[in-house]
């Protein structure tokens, strides 16, 4: 019912290959991006309640707290990355599919592990929780 078959990455090509890279961008190209996730078949698909009755509808991304993340970064000197991870609460395990929620786990990485001192579960979903000026 739900679409779980995704990527995330900025590609760029080398001619046969297809690298994955990670840099700033400007919001005309965030735009462009945003706008062909939006219009891509395969987006990712969450249910949503909509007047009692559940109807998949399109994650547009996530909200994340400034203090969760700068604790995670504080937890440790050596942290240089944040690493979040798709979860699912054991007690939504036990709920009807469409009643079930995701989650996400948000951690620390220091050079290539993943640390276990601070984690955070939780982070606010869009569309439940949209801020403005979104496409």
């Amino acid at each position: 019912m739900y679409n779980n078959y995704f990527k995330l990455a900025k590609p760029t090509s080398n001619g046969h290959e297809t690298e994955f890279s990670a840099g700033p961008i400007n919001w005309v190209e965030a735009q462009a991006m945003i706008q062909q996730y939006r219009s891509n078949p395969y987006a990712v698909q969450v249910p949503v309640n909509l007047a009692g009755k559940i109807t998949p509808t399109q994650l547009k991304g996530f909200r994340i707290d400034k203090a969760d993340i700068l604790e995670i970064f504080n937890s440790d000197s050596a942290i240089d990355e944040l690493f979040i991870m798709f979860a699912v609460r054991q007690e939504d395990l036990e709920k009807d599919h469409s009643d079930q929620y995701f989650t996400t786990i948000l951690g620390g990485i220091k050079g290539n592990a993943f640390q276990h001192s601070v984690l955070f579960d939780f982070v606010d979903p869009c569309p439940d929780h949209c801020p403005s000026g979104i496409l």
